[in-house]
């Protein structure tokens, strides 16, 4: 899997959420991303 910088995956997680996508997904996104990461 690759490792993506949490503050470039932050910075899209933004962008994607001005373009409409819903808060909470971009919440649950995030969780899964820091499960990940702490794995």
């Amino acid at each position: 899997m690759t490792k993506v910088s949490l503050k470039i995956l932050d910075r899209e997680l933004d962008i994607l959420q001005q373009d409409g996508i819903p808060g909470d997904l971009i919440n649950t996104i995030r969780e899964k991303v820091k499960d990940e990461d702490l794995e």
